[in-house]
Parts: structure tokens; C-alpha cells; sequence
């Protein structure tokens, strides 16, 4: 993880826990709350959000990890405040990105077609 985060330029640590500094701390998340909206954030769910936008995400403990190009950092950030602050399932945001994603595809491609 260390040779990927010193290989690429753009990397985030997000504490999401009730650690200083952690999204529960900042949003006034009971610890038993936390670990009922850190399930939201399963290895299934961690592994299609960073497949999906092109990223790494490693969680340890209550920090989660993510190296890859600085949009894919604010979509990741987004979608784990949404699931630990607002309880959001993350399929939610999921389904909208790529949704987002197909937009630009599709964008680019009529743009081309100008050409």
C-alpha cells in the first residue's frame, strides 16, 4: 500500500470513526451508531465503488485509505459521508455515479461525432 500511495500523487486518509477529526465526531455519531453505518461500508461495496472510479480504497479499522486521481478521492469522501453522517446505503450513490460516468461517456462521444 505504502509503494502505490509514494508511486501515485493523489492519495486521502479519511478517519470516519469517533476519533479526533473522525466524521462521527464531527457529525455527533454514538459509538453504537458507527459500527451499525460502518456494515454499510463492507469489502463488497469498498471494491465496486473503487472499480467503478478507478481508484484503490483500503480500510483499517475506522480510517479509510484511497489512491487514484482527485475526482475519484471526492466521489469516495462523498459516498462515505453519505453512508456514515446520513446513513445512506452506498448502492444509492453508486447507481448515481455511474450514472454521472455514462453522462460524460456519452458527452465525449457526441462531441466526437462533431468533429
Amino acid at each position: 500500500m505504502a509503494i502505490r500511495i509514494l508511486n501515485r500523487n493523489d492519495w486521502d486518509i479519511i478517519k470516519f470513526g469517533c476519533q479526533k477529526d473522525g466524521l462521527c465526531s464531527k457529525f455527533g455519531i454514538t459509538r453504537e451508531q458507527f459500527f451499525e453505518r460502518r456494515n454499510l461500508l463492507s469489502h463488497p461495496s469498498l471494491k465496486e465503488i473503487g472499480d467503478l472510479i478507478l481508484c484503490d480504497i483500503f480500510m483499517v479499522g475506522d480510517i479509510l485509505v484511497v489512491v487514484g486521481p482527485i475526482n475519484s478521492l471526492k466521489w469516495v469522501r462523498t459516498i462515505v459521508e453519505d453512508c456514515i453522517a446520513h446513513k445512506i446505503l452506498p448502492g444509492v450513490r453508486i447507481k448515481f455515479v455511474k450514472e454521472a460516468i455514462m453522462l460524460v461517456v456519452e458527452e465525449r462521444r457526441l462531441e466526437a461525432l462533431r468533429l
